[in-house]
């Protein structure tokens, strides 16, 4: 064990730090000087390190496994304050007016990812009716899709559709594009 060992652990996140610490210096390069019998002597002190880092690394595991919990440092949650909700989710708009400062950072502790958390907040809202459309009329929607939100305009050439729970398809004369049924408003009525 090196000189600069953290404290023996209390739990498993000190476990973790100790255990990254020691990788750390089982990862430097042995340099062998002196006679035969140091070089031999190196050799023998870093495989006993290796060894018992080794060993402990077996507890750990056997711990984190037995107690079905895993150090802070591997969990998926993150904690997510008040002050970091809107920067954190700026790129999906609605999803933080829809759920809460105090729900998004309860859904982002159990692990769930802003992708994610758009995604829930579409499926709930796209389930509702859609305004009567028929060709000729401007469509305006959000594009589906976990990327960066788009809003997109359509003069559809035929009557959309929905395409699962959340999603609906507008068509014109160039190709069909999936928007968020919530997000679907006619612009401009056809009048013909």
């Amino acid at each position: 064990m090196s000189e600069n060992t953290p404290t023996e652990p209390n739990d498993l996140d000190d476990e973790l730090a100790w255990l990254r610490h020691d990788a750390a210096a089982q990862r430097v390069p042995l340099e062998l000087t002196g006679t035969t019998s140091d070089q031999v002597k190196a050799l023998e002190a870093r495989a006993a390190a290796g060894a018992e880092f080794a060993q402990r690394f077996t507890q750990f595991d056997t711990a984190a496994t037995a107690g079905r919990e895993a150090p802070r440092a591997w969990q998926r949650g993150q904690d997510v304050s008040h002050e970091m909700v809107p920067a954190w989710l700026e790129e999906y708009p609605g999803t933080a007016e829809a759920l809460g400062t105090t729900w998004v950072q309860s859904l982002a502790a159990v692990g769930l990812t802003p992708p994610q958390l758009a995604a829930l907040v579409r499926q709930v809202q796209g389930v509702r009716e859609l305004p009567e459309i028929k060709p000729g009329d401007i469509v305006e929607g959000i594009v589906a899709g976990n990327g960066p939100a788009r809003t997109v305009r359509v003069e559809v050439d035929r009557v959309p559709w929905t395409n699962g729970p959340d999603t609906t398809v507008l068509c014109d004369r160039t190709g069909a594009t999936a928007v968020l049924t919530s997000s679907v408003r006619v612009v401009l009525v056809n009048e013909d």
